[in-house]
């Protein structure tokens, strides 16, 4: 996870009524920060609830994978992770977006008439941008929420029913 998509995290859970600070949540961007694997399992260990979301890719299957060899069962994992759908993120964004995602092109700076794969491709140069677009965008129009893709929308939802472990 990107700094952007931590900022596109942080103003969709505004959107959807959650304040991740007032309930404690960290996000963190494994990218940069560790192996997911390693998180989870420490986060396990010292009996701290998480939720995590990956790229439906392979990148994000090969974690899914490994957390099993490392000991999560199927019904743990079922309720710690989230997987978007459609591939990585962008590729997510363009099919949850469909017209919606003309506008952000253009203020992108991507040409709005590109479809499918090269969008995304496009979006995934320029994320930076595309982050700050859409943390504004959901900030500034909370029913823009319905386009975000929808394993970060429930990830948030159910972040408010994580309990820590008795």
């Amino acid at each position: 996870m990107t700094d952007g998509e931590l900022q596109r995290l942080e103003a969709l859970a505004q959107a959807l009524g959650y304040d991740l600070d007032e309930h404690g949540v960290t996000l963190i961007d494994t990218k940069n920060s560790g192996d997911p694997v390693h998180l989870a399992a420490l986060a396990r260990a010292l009996r701290i609830p998480w939720i995590a979301v990956f790229d439906g890719d392979t990148g994000g299957t090969d974690v899914v994978k490994r957390m099993r060899k490392r000991g999560f069962r199927p019904v743990e994992l079922g309720r710690r992770y989230r997987m978007h759908e459609a591939g990585d993120l962008e590729q997510q964004l363009v099919k949850d977006l469909g017209q919606e995602a003309r506008p952000l092109a253009e203020a992108c700076r991507v040409d709005p008439n590109l479809e499918g794969r090269i969008l995304a491709k496009s979006f995934h140069r320029t994320q930076p941008r595309l982050s700050t677009l859409l943390a504004e965008t959901v900030r500034n129009d909370r029913s823009f929420k319905q386009y975000l893709p929808e394993a970060f929308r429930t990830a948030i939802k159910d972040l408010g029913e994580l309990t820590w472990p008795t």
